[in-house]
Parts: structure tokens; C-alpha cells; sequence
């Protein structure tokens, strides 16, 4: 009918190998280190945590939020700018 509508949703699974667990294991570590006050460590697990699973929209969050408090507006903007075309819907 012509007033029919489609959502297509496609699932791409992980690339072998990688370890999703030890990647929100790191996740977390690097948000404890930011809540204590320890930004730029964060942001070196957070860099190593996007790089491994690229496609979580609060891993690119997190980063931004961590490159806004050490003033590195464009990082900052660039990872925001991921975790939005990954997850447009967010409330974040």
C-alpha cells in the first residue's frame, strides 16, 4: 500500500576475537579514573576502548566528556559527533 512504511534494522555481530567483556571492563576502570580525578589516564583507556569496539555510542560519550574537561574542544566535538550518528536517540 502507499502509505506502508519500513524500518530495515541491519545486526553486523563483532569481528572475531575481540574481547567485548575486557573492553567494558577497560570502560569502567576509565570512568573511575576520571571520577577521581585522573582525566588524562581516562582518556588513554578511553582512546584504546573506541579503537577496540568502535560502534558503542557511550564509549564515544565518555571520551568526549573527557576531552571537554582537559579543553580539547575539537577531540571532544569529534567524539560527541560518533556517539550521535551511532545513537541519535540518546538522552545523553
Amino acid at each position: 500500500a502507499e502509505n506502508e512504511e519500513w524500518l530495515v534494522a541491519r545486526f553486523t555481530p563483532p569481528a572475531a576475537g575481540r574481547d567485548l567483556v575486557g573492553a567494558a571492563r577497560a570502560f569502567q576502570r576509565a570512568t573511575g579514573k576520571a571520577d577521581r580525578g585522573d582525566v588524562r589516564a581516562a582518556v588513554r583507556e578511553l582512546e584504546q576502548v573506541v579503537r577496540s569496539v568502535p560502534e558503542v555510542a557511550k564509549y564515544h560519550r565518555a571520551l568526549g566528556q573527557a576531552y571537554l574537561v582537559l579543553g580539547r574542544l575539537d577531540d571532544a566535538e569529534d567524539s560527541f559527533l560518533r556517539a550521535l550518528r551511532l545513537d541519535p536517540r540518546s538522552s545523553d
